[in-house]
């Protein structure tokens, strides 16, 4: 006798086990899973370290200044227009400084969530590759680009580009250790294990907790303002001072100047070194065009080479 319901339950376990068969849903062991975990848990505690530790960079500062430090309407509304922001940060930004202050961690902190968001859907990805080494290689290539701040060219496209495409090799290569072919999987493995050995190489140089690969001229920012701080105060007591600066460093500047209510720098601009200033921050790479105005060097930073000067 005809019974739709017994055929639907039939054909809804043929498809369970159809799909059981194409993606395999629980192939992690249980030790894997915890090894996944804990990349994650060191990589989450790294970004956070940072977080809290690195200086806010140009992009940053310049997003606070104009898009985050303005009326709640004009955030809300997206007055300011511009690439540099990002609605869901920028609204992030504005709710954390409010609750928070506005501390380098507490205006980072959206991104950790985000961070956070990204690393769970880079194990929910992995977790169903049977094979260890595919899946710690996968969750690296994965991570790497995004999370490591590994210096590729184009580092802005590649935040896109390059985990999608990981992501498609990924796939690819979980399909060809599912093949009952031993040598297609010798070479399956092998590329895995090369390319987990390439990313951790060159994540290497950028393990630190003072600068980013972009912007690596911020991390002296704020050692460079309580050094000048101190100066200002030993030559010109209370009175305000100008600093004239490479143009990159403006927004940074700017921000700690909000931020920490430093009322006796005036606002920097991004009109260069030329100018009438009582002190000059600047890159190496201006150090000709400062010795010919003969200024005078009073501190250099070891790890971006800026040098602070002072007008004779």
């Amino acid at each position: 006798m005809h019974n739709p319901i017994i055929e639907k339950k039939h054909l809804t376990r043929a498809a369970i086990e159809g799909i059981r068969r194409v993606v395999p849903l629980k192939t992690t062991s249980a030790r894997q899973l915890r090894l996944l975990l804990f990349m994650a848990g060191v990589l989450f505690c790294y970004t956070v370290a940072r977080a809290y530790l690195i200086p806010f960079v140009h992009d940053e500062s310049y997003s606070f200044l104009n898009a985050v430090n303005s009326p709640l309407s004009d955030v809300l509304s997206l007055r300011f227009k511009d690439a540099n922001n990002h609605p869901l940060n920028s609204w992030g930004m504005f709710v954390f400084s409010k609750l928070l202050g506005s501390s380098e961690l507490s205006l980072r902190l959206p991104n950790l969530l985000a961070h956070l968001i990204y690393l769970f859907a880079s194990l929910m990805i992995v977790r169903r590759f049977p094979s260890t080494i595919v899946a710690i290689s996968s969750f690296l290539v994965i991570s790497a680009f995004v999370i490591l701040d590994v210096n590729y060219p184009q580092d802005r496209s590649a935040v896109f580009l390059i985990p999608l495409l990981g992501i498609a090799v990924i796939f690819a290569m979980n399909d060809v250790l599912n093949l009952q072919i031993r040598v297609a999987r010798i070479m399956s493995l092998s590329i895995a294990v090369m390319v987990a050995l390439i990313l951790s190489v060159n994540f290497l140089p950028s393990v630190n907790f003072h600068s980013t690969t972009v912007w690596p001229y911020a991390a002296d920012a704020k050692r460079m303002l309580a050094d000048l701080e101190r100066e200002k105060i030993e030559e010109h007591g209370s009175q305000t001072i100008r600093l004239g600066i490479d143009w990159w460093f403006a927004p940074t500047i700017n921000f700690y100047r909000v931020t920490r209510d430093l009322t006796w720098l005036e606002p920097v601009t991004r009109k260069g070194l030329e100018g009438e200033y009582d002190y000059h921050y600047f890159h190496p790479g201006s150090f000709e065009l400062i010795e010919a105005r003969g200024v005078q060097i009073i501190q250099e930073y070891e790890i971006a080479g800026n040098r602070l000067g002072k007008s004779k």
